[in-house]
């Protein structure tokens, strides 16, 4: 099972995979609020990084944090 949270992207899924449209899913952005509704604010810079997923050894995430080491090594700002 496959699942996107934008129609666009099943679209493409089902082209380049004719045959398995039944194993995808769209689970829509739960974001309901309009543009206009939106507020912009002013947010302290800092180095951040969010990791979502299985903490499984093939997702390598030590991998992830390596890199994300070296980043902050040489871009500190």
């Amino acid at each position: 099972m496959i699942c996107t949270l934008v129609q666009k992207h099943l679209d493409d899924l089902s082209e380049l995979y004719l045959g398995y449209e039944n194993k995808y899913r769209v689970i829509p952005h739960p974001n309901t609020y309009q543009q206009e509704e939106l507020k912009v604010t002013s947010v302290d810079k800092m180095n951040r990084l969010l990791y979502v997923g299985l903490l499984v050894p093939n997702k390598r995430v030590d991998r992830l944090i390596h890199a994300w080491n070296t980043l902050s090594i040489n871009h500190p700002d």
